[in-house]
């Protein structure tokens, strides 16, 4: 296990570190037991709806959860001009096609019912953050680009919420990240190793039951 000081380098350090630390990772073994764990995980398991991202190379792979939860509506990121991210609908993972950095993305659809934007997000949605690093406060270091925080934050400024979930290896979880103003933490994370909750998490609302 490498040591990556948490507190004393810059992202762009820590990025560059992690990305090489990832590539001597067993990651298909890691991925199907990281998938293991979201599968018992209270916040999935209530979700009717997955907000999750298609791995580039040596990232976690959650795909084979689709398979295992063909219940669920499934959620893919689409990249806007705009350099801000929607999600569409994701019936199928053989309906893919390569988008912004290559990366694939499901056919863009605008109907209210393929398309999420941060103010459709529910409180029962689980939306599954990608990161190179996390920490024990749900921060992470990512690829620098922005994307999910931005629709998180535009979550949050809707008044809206939801499950918000960090998966990463446990090589790759520190104590604390550097971390910058427009950051959003991810409220539970979950490693091969353990799942835990980062801090207070948002109320649930009233059934009315």
């Amino acid at each position: 296990m490498s040591d990556l000081p948490p507190t004393t380098l810059t992202k762009t350090v820590l990025r560059k570190q992690a990305m090489r630390l990832r590539e001597q990772l067993p990651m298909a073994s890691i991925s199907q037991r990281i998938c293991q764990r979201i599968l018992h995980f209270e916040g999935f398991g209530s979700a009717t709806r997955i907000f999750f991202y298609h791995p580039m190379t040596h990232e976690l792979d959650l795909r084979p959860l689709v398979h295992q939860c063909p219940e669920k509506t499934w959620f893919l990121p689409v990249v806007q001009p705009e350099q801000t991210i929607h999600f569409v609908a994701c019936p199928s993972l053989d309906q893919l096609r390569p988008g912004a950095y290559g990366i694939l993305e499901p056919l863009a659809q605008e109907d209210a019912t393929g398309c999420v934007r941060p103010h459709d997000m529910r409180p029962d949605d689980c939306l599954i953050l990608p990161g190179l690093l996390f920490d024990r406060q749900g921060y992470r270091v990512g690829y620098g680009k922005g994307y999910f925080d931005r629709f998180v934050a535009a979550m949050n400024q809707a008044g809206q919420h939801c499950v918000l979930l960090g998966a990463v290896p446990a090589d790759l979880l520190r104590e604390c990240l550097p971390r910058d103003p427009w950051d959003q933490p991810a409220r539970w994370i979950i490693t091969e190793r353990e799942t835990f909750a980062t801090g207070p998490q948002p109320a649930e609302p009233d059934s009315g039951g």
